[in-house]
């Protein structure tokens, strides 16, 4: 089954101000855990491009 970025988790980061494709890639690179383990996950990654470039939601390999 292809990971997918729970909706829930992503409208909760971005109630917080961050972007949907961070908020996406955080969903996605933390396996969709809770809010407070993907916004750790943001803050780890917020130099590079990776919380900007568009997120491909169907990715099965999480390895950003």
């Amino acid at each position: 089954t292809p990971l997918v970025p729970d909706e829930n988790l992503g409208s909760t980061l971005m109630s917080m101000g961050f972007s949907e494709n961070g908020c996406k890639r955080a969903a996605m690179g933390t396996h969709n855990a809770d809010p407070e383990t993907a916004m750790n996950w943001i803050f780890a990654h917020m130099e590079g491009e990776i919380c900007t470039r568009e997120c491909m939601c169907m990715c099965v390999d999480v390895d950003v």
